[in-house]
C-alpha cells in the first residue's frame, strides 16, 4: 500500500465514523483564533498550525500534543475530557511579548462559546498561561493551556 493510498483510506474512514475528540477541538481553536479580527493582523493563517515546536515563522501559535481522556458521565460513553496546549513563539527574546500575546489569545479564544460541526463541548475552560525564556535567546515563547470536555456526535 502506498503512502497515498494509505492517507486516502485513513480520510475515507475518519469522514464517517465519529471525530476524534481531540483533533475536532483543534480544529475549532484553530478558526476561532482565523476568525479573529485582532488576531488577523498579528498572525498570518499559515503561522497557526499543528506543527514543529520551532516554528519558523514569527509571531506564530502551533498546537501542542493534546491529553485525551474518557469520560463515563452517561452509558453511551461519548464524553472526553481535550486538554490542549498552545504554544506562543515570538522572534523577540524577551517575554514581555509573549505574555501580551498570550493574553490576546486567550480573550479571542473565550470571547463566546466554541462550537464544533464535530462535537459539542459542554465546558471549555483556560487553565492557565506559563511563560519561557528559549535556550538561544532568540525567541519569546509562552504556552495557553486550554481544557474542554465534549460529546462526540454519533
Amino acid at each position: 500500500m502506498t503512502l497515498s493510498t494509505l492517507r486516502g483510506a485513513i480520510e475515507a474512514a475518519y469522514a464517517v465514523l465519529p471525530a476524534d475528540p481531540a483533533l475536532a477541538l483543534q480544529a475549532a481553536i484553530r478558526e476561532r483564533l482565523l476568525s479573529s479580527p485582532t488576531l488577523a493582523a498579528i498572525f498570518a493563517p499559515t503561522a497557526i498550525v499543528d506543527g514543529p515546536r520551532h516554528p519558523n515563522v514569527f509571531p506564530s501559535i502551533t498546537f501542542g500534543t493534546p491529553q485525551t481522556i474518557a469520560h463515563d458521565l452517561t452509558l453511551a460513553r461519548h464524553h472526553a475530557t481535550i486538554a490542549l496546549d498552545l504554544h506562543i513563539w515570538t522572534q523577540e527574546e524577551a517575554s514581555v511579548e509573549a505574555s501580551k500575546l498570550a493574553g490576546i489569545v486567550r480573550s479571542a479564544l473565550f470571547s463566546t462559546p466554541l462550537t464544533s460541526s464535530e462535537i459539542s463541548f459542554a465546558d471549555f475552560r483556560y487553565q492557565g498561561t506559563r511563560v519561557f525564556r528559549d535556550p538561544s535567546s532568540q525567541h519569546g515563547h509562552a504556552v495557553v493551556s486550554v481544557e474542554a470536555v465534549a460529546r462526540w456526535r454519533q
